[in-house]
């Protein structure tokens, strides 16, 4: 069951930063890139049928208390570029614990078994312009990061975990939520994006390492807040060769 989250986005300045993967500017372009990304809760029913997810650990137990992601969104139809298309009526977050030789990873859960995961109106996340762009089939979309406070402050045990950040959407044919790649190479081991799709029955749920060798693998730009032990920074993680540029999921034709 989803929780619902505090109707406050600003980020509690008493909290640490748990965990970073910045977005990255392709320096070639000027542009930043983005994988669509839906909703766990979907099961693969929109258009794309896919969810992105990215890995992060944590050396000691730790509480997440809010975030900050960055996101585009389409706009088939026009309308608005201030903020994420309407279409998309809520993100949805859910942190689920890597499960060493199975694919099929549980959503992590605190002590008293409730579930990480959060569906978030849009009154409950805010959106800021970054000035950047994606290109999603030839029309700039712009990039807006975005902050939100998550509920239910539970605590999670020491390990490895992955988050996925999707589109929840009024029309499941209608514009819909990319997430902004991050700094590192998501296809390296320490820092594995996962992907899941729905495109035969049993797929969706299944979460596969995305790698797109030789091109480095899509990668969630997230930074997670709240009380526990910070991991390396980027930089420190780049110097183990750890970080790169991220590809782009274009729309399927």
């Amino acid at each position: 069951m989803a929780i619902a989250a505090s109707s406050a986005h600003a980020l509690d300045g008493s909290n640490t930063l748990l965990y970073s993967n910045a977005p990255a500017t392709d320096a070639a372009t000027g542009l930043d890139q983005a994988v669509f990304s839906d909703a766990y809760d979907s099961e693969g029913d929109y258009f794309y049928s896919f969810a992105l997810g990215q890995r992060f650990s944590q050396v000691t137990d730790f509480t997440v208390k809010s975030m900050r992601f960055w996101g585009v969104s389409e706009y088939i139809f026009g309308g608005s570029q201030a903020e994420l298309s309407s279409n998309i009526i809520a993100i949805q977050v859910a942190i689920f614990r890597i499960t060493p030789g199975n694919p099929e990873f549980p959503l992590a859960e605190g002590e008293t078994s409730q579930q990480a995961i959060w569906t978030l109106s849009r009154s409950q996340f805010s959106q800021v312009a970054t000035g950047n762009n994606v290109d999603i089939d030839g029309t700039l979309s712009p990039v807006f990061q975005m902050d939100a406070a998550l509920s239910g402050a539970f605590e999670l045990a020491a390990g490895d975990y992955m988050i996925t950040i999707g589109g929840v959407l009024d029309n499941a044919e209608g514009d819909a939520f990319a997430w902004v790649d991050g700094e590192f190479d998501g296809g390296n081991p320490a820092t594995q994006a996962y992907g899941t799709r729905a495109n035969q029955p049993g797929e969706w749920g299944r979460w596969i390492g995305l790698a797109q060798a030789p091109e480095p693998s899509a990668s969630g730009a997230v930074m997670l807040f709240g009380q526990g032990t910070p991991v390396p920074g980027p930089a420190a993680l780049a110097l183990l060769g750890l970080a790169g540029r991220a590809s782009r999921r274009r729309r399927a034709h």
